[in-house]
């Protein structure tokens, strides 16, 4: 490791008396890493957001790993982290939309279908997070993301019972958040 100057280490090369990667970060990654993208997917539609904010989320479990390894639920805490920066990837969208230009990289005609048919449907999920946010994740992860009742409650930190009258409530408002948004439409 190089003293420039004696201003500390060099950037350039990796600290000796840490390994690049933590091994265990490294197999808690590869396990749980298609469930982490497919929730960034579920909320951001396009796969490069998501991947974006994947990218950004595992830097923060990184550098949060100790405590994550601690946490009795750590897929729990980790995907804490997940939608934090999803919600930080939308502020920053928010932030930038008036100076932003075309994308180098326009989206996938499917994903651009897919968004147009799940316009509603995403609305009215956005609106029952607000009101009730584990309905909404609980169905997400049931009906979105296809996990079976006792991963939610592992991930979520809940029971099973809990989670299955948390999607079924969840589905129950969104029929009815659907069918008050498709009135409003034929009333104009």
């Amino acid at each position: 490791m190089n003293d420039t100057f004696g201003q500390g280490a060099d950037v350039f090369e990796p600290d000796p008396e840490r390994p690049l990667f933590d091994k265990e970060f490294e197999d808690f990654l590869r396990k749980h890493k298609d469930n982490f993208y497919r929730t960034a997917v579920a909320r951001l539609v396009d796969p490069y957001d998501a991947d974006e904010a994947l990218g950004d989320a595992c830097l923060v479990m990184y550098q949060r790993w100790e405590k994550i390894q601690s946490h009795p639920q750590p897929v729990y805490l980790a995907l804490r982290i997940l939608r934090h920066k999803i919600t930080d990837f939308h502020r920053a969208r928010a932030r930038r939309a008036d100076r932003e230009e075309t994308v180098a990289h326009p989206p996938e005609l499917r994903i651009l279908q897919e968004m147009g048919e799940q316009h509603p449907l995403s609305q009215a999920l956005e609106k029952l997070r607000k009101v009730s946010p584990q309905q909404a994740d609980c169905w997400e992860m049931k009906k979105v993301l296809g996990r079976e009742y006792s991963e939610i409650a592992e991930e979520l930190d809940i029971t099973i019972g809990a989670a299955k009258t948390a999607a079924s409530r969840g589905q129950a408002k969104l029929r009815l958040l659907l069918a008050l948004d498709s009135e409003k439409k034929d009333d104009s």
